[in-house]
This record gives structure tokens, C-alpha cells and sequence, in this order.
């Protein structure tokens, strides 16, 4: 539906950034995305409606992100963007930033006017793992508490329990 890459390449694509943040510093970022106020779309207006706007979100997001990202829809209204390369940590606000931003407005969908709110969680390798299954699960979790204090907010995982063992 919004031709973004599956979970496997998304999982690649992590175990190579992860592998060269290894050899030569830095961070990954993995962002965790699930869109407030989507369900109420699909209810109110439609599936067709809420396809529409999952592929304006997909095209949305691919405009906001570096080349060398990548943006991955797991399903539903669920998105994952992978930012390899990061100088720092912190270096993933700025991306965040941009992604809230971008929906902090109405857009119009099939001639609906649509309201959503995105709420976010962030992981970093390898400060939080280094697996991908790992990264993604402790991206979700921090954006399962997003949306508990509140959604339209991005949330730092901070949680050791789920970290990867130390070899």
C-alpha cells in the first residue's frame, strides 16, 4: 500500500548500521511511530480514506528523513524510521522534531479534513542493544509510554531490563 520496505529489511538494515557504528563510533537511531487518532479515521470516514492517508503519511515522512534513512511501515498505523549514522545520540531530536512537526496540522484526505497526532519512541544502538528485534521492541515500549503520558509526544527508552546482555 505505501511502498515502504517490510520488517526483514528493516531488520538488515539495522544489523548493517549497528555493525558499522561498531567499527567507527556514533549511534542508531530507531523511532518507533504509531499515529493518534487513527483508528477514529478508518471508523469515521472509512478504510479507503485510511488508506489514502497511510500513503500521505508513508510520503510524508520519506520527504522528512536523509537519503540514508529508512522508513518502514510494520502495519496499521504503525511505522518504524531507522537513522543510521548519527553523529550522537541527540542527533535523533532533530529528526523527531521534524517528524512532529509534520503532523501537528490538518491535512485533507479524499476531501476530509484529518486530524493526527503522532506519538514516538526512541531507541539507540547501542546504548539499548544492538539486536534489531531488541531495538524495535524497546522503541515500541518507549512509545507505548508516549502515548500513556499523554500522546503527541516522543519518549526516550530508558528501560535496562530489556537491554541486550553484555558479551
Amino acid at each position: 500500500l505505501t511502498g515502504l520496505p517490510n520488517r526483514f529489511i528493516l531488520e538488515e538494515r539495522i544489523t548493517q548500521a549497528v555493525a558499522q557504528v561498531g567499527s567507527g563510533g556514533g549511534s542508531v537511531g530507531v523511532l518507533f511511530l504509531d499515529f493518534d487518532g487513527f483508528k477514529q479515521i478508518n471508523d469515521t470516514y472509512g478504510h479507503d480514506t485510511g488508506d489514502v492517508a497511510l500513503m500521505e503519511i508513508a510520503a510524508r515522512l520519506r520527504t522528512t528523513v536523509r537519503k540514508s534513512d529508512t522508513v518502514v511501515r510494520l502495519g496499521g498505523d504503525e511505522f518504524v524510521v531507522l537513522l543510521p549514522h548519527l553523529s550522537a545520540a541527540a542527533d535523533a531530536w532533530t529528526v523527531v522534531q521534524a517528524i512532529m512537526a509534520l503532523f501537528t496540522e490538518d491535512f485533507v484526505v479524499l476531501d476530509h479534513a484529518l486530524q493526527l497526532g503522532v506519538s514516538i519512541g526512541i531507541a539507540i544502538a547501542p546504548d539499548d542493544g544492538t539486536e534489531p528485534s531488541n531495538l524495535i521492541a524497546c522503541a515500541d515500549l518507549a512509545m507505548y509510554v508516549a502515548k500513556q503520558q499523554g500522546k503527541r509526544q516522543a519518549v526516550w527508552y530508558q528501560d535496562q531490563s530489556l537491554r541486550s546482555p553484555v558479551a
